[in-house]
């Protein structure tokens, strides 16, 4: 099992909004610690993404000192933060994809800034018990609200490769990963059954079956054609274009330990 030369890490607290590199992650069995922790809902519980609200993109959250703080990007004044741990006694049904779930709300203040800031009504939740069987490995394992597995591997030679086609050249931000590594040739994370970070081990699900939030201008929330229609043309298996691994951790602890 090959040790992975890592560029950057990346979580995303809440769903769809912008995140924040981070060093030393914590990895759980769940994702790296904060990561896609928080979820918005609509009120009938129904997750939301950039599919619905692109807005989504000019939003983003990060996590520092026990604090979440989300925030306009081009307006940090315009922000407001609650503690982790926060969470209130009530609980409400919630789906994501084809799971049904109980979770619980973080605080009225907070789903009135983001109703605002989209212009519709939505809650934010916090994780729950949720998990995710793996038939490649007839095994169980828990996450929290990404789309499928607890987390997403891109390479940099991956992206050149993909820039390549590009007549106007986009950022790693595009495909939302958690590690993106260095070296090898592009799309080199295909190939990868199992890889170690630190003392951390990690093994590939699946690839990575990509939708229209990857045309989404993280900057602006305008939506382009590309890169998805490039990829189709030479990224595309069982009518899904692919990009980045999906993987699970093997046990918990700091990446850099």
């Amino acid at each position: 099992m090959s040790n992975l030369k890592v560029k950057s890490y990346h979580i995303y607290p809440i769903k769809s909004l912008g995140g924040q590199k981070i060093k030393n992650p914590n990895a759980t069995l769940s994702g790296f610690e904060y990561d896609r922790q928080w979820m918005l809902v609509d009120q009938d519980g129904k997750f939301q993404t950039q599919r619905e609200f692109p807005k989504m993109a000019l939003l983003a959250a990060k996590v520092s000192r026990g604090k979440v703080t989300c925030y306009e990007k081009q307006n940090p004044a315009n922000k407001i933060s609650f503690k982790t741990d926060l969470i209130l006694d009530e609980k409400i049904k919630v789906n994501i994809w084809s799971d049904k779930l109980k979770a619980s709300l973080v605080s009225a203040e907070v789903d009135q800034w983001f109703s605002e800031q989209l212009k519709s009504k939505v809650r934010l939740v916090n994780k729950t018990n949720r998990k995710k069987y793996i038939r490649k490995f007839n095994e169980t394992y828990p996450t929290n609200y990404p789309d499928a597995y607890p987390y997403l591997v891109l390479s940099t030679n991956s992206l050149k490769e993909i820039n390549t086609k590009l007549k106007n050249k986009i950022g790693l931000e595009r495909f939302r990963a958690n590690i993106i590594i260095e070296g090898k040739e592009p799309f080199f994370e295909d190939k990868l059954e199992e890889f170690k970070i630190g003392k951390i081990p990690f093994k590939m699900v699946k690839r990575c079956g990509r939708c229209i939030v990857i045309n989404t201008d993280q900057d602006t929330s305008k939506i382009y054609k590309e890169p998805l229609k490039s990829l189709a043309k030479y990224r595309t298996y069982r009518n899904k274009v692919m990009v980045g691994m999906n993987a699970v951790a093997l046990k918990e602890g700091f990446v850099g330990d």
